[in-house]
This record gives C-alpha cells, structure tokens and sequence, in this order.
C-alpha cells in the first residue's frame, strides 16, 4: 500500500520525512520519494526505486534541505515500477504532489489536459492530479487551484500538495483515502498513518471525508481545516444547512468563540466529530474546559464519554 509523509517547520525536513516513509514501510512499496521546497524557493525532487534505504542514501550523498516537504512510499497500480512513475510527480518544476487511491476518469482528465501543452512523464493516475491543479493555479493561489481540481476527480484520492511560489504551506484533501494531520509546536506534518508522526509529535486530527486542510509552521496560523459542506453538493438539511448549523449544534457556537482564542482555526459548519477531534489536539487543560462547557450548552451533541 502506499504511504505519504508531510512537514512543515523551522528546521530541515529531510529527516522527518525519510524516518516517517521508514515508518511505513510495513505496509509494502515498492519505490519512495520526496519534494523539498529548498531556502531559493526551488523544490527539489528526489525518487528512488527500491527501499527507502536507497532514497535516505540518495539524499546522504547529496544532500536537500529545506523546511517543508512532502514524501511518498508507491505500490505500483498505474504503470511499471521504475523511477518516472514514483512519486512525488511534479508540473512545470514547480508544484508536487504525493496521492494515495486510484482515480477511476484519469484518462479522459488526460486527454484534457494533454490538449492544453501538458507533457507526461509517467504512466501513472496521480500525475494528472498534479496537472490538473497547475491548471486550476490563478491569483487566488494554491488552496482554491486543489479545491477547484478535485472537484473534477472521479475515485479515491488522500494528496498532498506543494508550490514552489507558496514555499511556507502545504495544501491537502482526501476522499474514500484516510489522512491525519500531526500538531507541533512551530510544526505542523501529515501522514497516511499516526505511525509514521509517532517521533515528532502525539496530537492528531483525523481528517474527515472531503476536508481540505491548509498546513503552515507559524504558530499564529498553523492550520486550517476546511469541510466539504461549503463547495460540494451535499443533501441539505436541519443538521448539514449552513444556515441552521448553530441552531442544530449549539456546541458549535461554544468551540467557535473559543477557537478564536486558540491556534486551530476551522471553516463552519464542521460535525461535532470533527470539533471533538480538534479539541482533543489542545492541551489537555484548555481541552476538559472546552468540553465542559460545550456540553453544558449542548449535551446531546456531546458524547458523555468525551
């Protein structure tokens, strides 16, 4: 199965992201890579067919620095195991991306995008995706050119994305493929599985069906989590109505004002799983007074044995 790694900090990611892929490589793969967005605000690629050791020899003979990056272990589904179908596949030398799943329109997006100037390098599903947002990049940048493009993803996809002219974030999303963010204190990483997080941190967010999440290092602005609620088609009633949403779950209303006072920020209306997950990533003392008085408010929504 395939694995993906991302980081965003203060201090060289290389490391984080080869221990994160050694990490996952109980699952299978038969090739590895990472993307580094270096200090000259190139991203520098490196893909290695084999086990992760020739990738962290790789990157120890020649080395990469740089503080954000993302990583991938690939299990070949879409073409032969060689190096032009690893992952990370790239657009233009400026924008990579790691994805886990397989998306079932990739041909027809191909052809699409072959019919605009896009040249492919590999075989595989995942370098359409990557094409395909490069082709959606317009002024409002790299965040609404992935949620304008996975609109148009017919399939299972967890991806995560990074952009030479947007060198302090990472942009992922995920549908039918799981993917959980990992807290820092001045960092902030993703993976496809806690176990490949486990060294650099122990707060988790569990990334809900078709959440798009923004990941930065800056402490003021870690990360935002944006659901799927506001910009897809979604059957709309007393529970998902933006309109109604407050009225539904007032908890919502409680963590809001809290949030505002906390470094997590989070686009309404989320479901009361999904605000549990993100007050459980708080310290443990601002969490219980968060869940306390969410519950006072709202004890139905809240789940006694939070």
């Amino acid at each position: 199965m395939c694995g993906i790694v991302g980081a965003v900090a203060e201090r060289n990611v290389a490391p984080i992201l080869i221990q994160g892929l050694q990490r996952l490589e109980y699952r299978g793969y038969d090739s590895a890579g990472v993307a580094i967005v270096q200090s000259d605000g190139t991203v520098q690629r490196r893909r290695e067919v084999g086990k992760v050791v020739n990738l962290s020899d790789n990157l120890e003979a020649d080395p990469v620095k740089g503080s954000l990056g993302i990583a991938h272990t690939r299990w070949a589904t879409h073409g032969a195991v060689q190096q032009t179908n690893t992952h990370p596949h790239m657009s233009r030398n400026d924008l990579a991306l790691v994805h886990n799943g397989i998306i079932e329109n990739y041909m027809t997006l191909r052809e699409e995008l072959q019919s605009k100037g896009y040249v492919f390098a590999s075989e595989t599903d995942s370098e359409t995706i990557v094409h395909l947002i490069h082709s959606r990049l317009g002024d409002d940048g790299l965040l609404q050119a992935v949620r304008r493009a996975v609109k148009r993803l017919e399939g299972a996809y967890a991806i995560a994305v990074c952009w030479a002219d947007e060198p302090d974030r990472i942009i992922a999303a995920r549908s039918g493929c799981p993917l959980v963010v990992g807290k820092g204190i001045g960092e902030n990483f993703l993976a496809s599985d806690v176990l490949a997080l486990k060294a650099v941190t122990d707060r988790f967010i569990f990334l809900e069906e078709g959440d798009l999440v923004e990941l930065h290092a800056n402490d003021n602005h870690p990360l935002t989590i944006y659901p799927p609620l506001q910009d897809r088609a979604v059957p709309v009633g007393p529970a998902t109505d933006p309109e109604t949403a407050f009225d539904r779950y007032p908890a919502l209303q409680v963590w809001t004002s809290f949030h505002t006072r906390s470094p997590i920020s989070v686009h309404l209306p989320p479901s009361p799983w999904q605000c549990a997950h993100l007050v459980l990533s708080l310290p443990r003392q601002q969490a219980v007074n968060t869940i306390d008085t969410a519950r006072a408010v709202d004890p139905v929504s809240i789940p006694s044995n939070l």
